[in-house]
């Protein structure tokens, strides 16, 4: 780790800092690696690297919450738990001297300077674990990562913690900034904008499989290796290709693919029978729900409720307790 030499970029205007990302493999990809991003995948980060990120100009609802709520995130860690997250207004680029295939960068939300016997003090209140008792009587410089999280995505993707995207992320701050560790902020979008702290540790073992990681990633992609595409990358081929018009790739002969175009056939047989069946089951459960909104089901709740437009939507979810 001594060896990452880190260096700071503006982090606005938008375009040179999507550029400037493009050299890296940031924060919020490195989960991208291991298969474990929700919202992109190995290949989707290697056609980014390779093409640019497409910065789509679309409202995206997620994005736009995203940005409003995050100060007031920052607000309510404060309010909550008296820390004090200071907005940081920079790009970090971390670079191996020894190994020029360690390209990796970072962008953070806040950061937060505090005494850590009031950090500790504040978390034992609030029943946060953490682990920090090293800290106590200590300054302590922490990366804060803020997130404003639909209540229904909450519940379902948080119920353990964070999502492991959002912890390597932290990980990859907390170690180019060179910060004792990184808390990680939800404010749930609900009627009481509830908050939840958690807590992510330095782990200098997992921080030098990371940068292991990212080396072995940008050594494939020098030389012109591309992951294997997988079932998530589907609808966004085209995105990266330009069709030809006229030419053909010749796979007669190839079994591999022979075989695996009768399974796919088969399995959308299948899928249109599974379909099927699951059509079947809603409408006779839309059928006994009729005029009324949920239903009382041992270990499942169930709900068939209007919008604003008087659109219907049924909705079954297990219960996890």
């Amino acid at each position: 780790m001594s060896r990452l030499v880190v260096t700071q970029l503006p982090a606005s205007p938008r375009a040179p800092w999507l550029e400037a990302r493009r050299a890296d493999v940031t924060a919020s990809e490195v989960a991208a690696l291991y298969g474990k991003h929700k919202y992109l995948t190995r290949l989707q980060l290697a056609y980014n690297k390779i093409y640019g990120e497409r910065d789509n100009s679309k409202p995206d609802v997620a994005k736009r919450r995203g940005n409003i709520l995050e100060p007031a995130c920052a607000a309510a860690v404060e309010h909550d738990h008296g820390f004090v997250p200071r907005k940081v207004r920079h790009y970090m680029r971390g670079r191996d001297l020894a190994n020029p295939l360690i390209r990796v960068g970072a962008t953070l939300d806040y950061e937060i300077d505090v005494d850590g016997a009031a950090l500790l003090d504040a978390l034992d209140k609030a029943k946060v674990p953490h682990g920090w008792g090293e800290f106590d009587g200590l300054p302590v410089r922490l990366a804060c990562e803020c997130k404003s999280v639909d209540r229904d995505i909450f519940e379902s993707e948080w119920a353990d913690g964070p999502p492991v995207y959002h912890v390597y992320q932290a990980l990859v701050q907390a170690m180019l900034g060179d910060y004792d560790g990184a808390v990680i902020a939800a404010l749930v979008v609900n009627f009481a904008h509830d908050l939840h702290l958690y807590t992510v540790p330095r782990d200098l073992a997992l921080e030098a499989k990371i940068l292991a990681d990212i080396a072995g990633f940008w050594g494939e992609l020098d030389e012109g290796q591309l992951p294997a595409a997988e079932a998530r990358d589907n609808k966004a081929m085209a995105k990266y290709t330009k069709p030809r018009d006229g030419s053909f790739i010749d796979l007669r002969g190839d079994m591999t693919w022979e075989l695996a175009l009768e399974e796919r056939e088969a399995l959308k047989r299948r899928i249109g029978g599974l379909e099927y069946e699951v059509d079947a089951i809603e409408a006779r459960l839309k059928e006994t729900l009729g005029d009324h909104t949920a239903a009382l089901v041992d270990g499942w709740s169930v709900t068939w409720k209007a919008d604003r437009n008087g659109k219907r939507t049924l909705r079954i979810d297990r219960r996890t307790n």
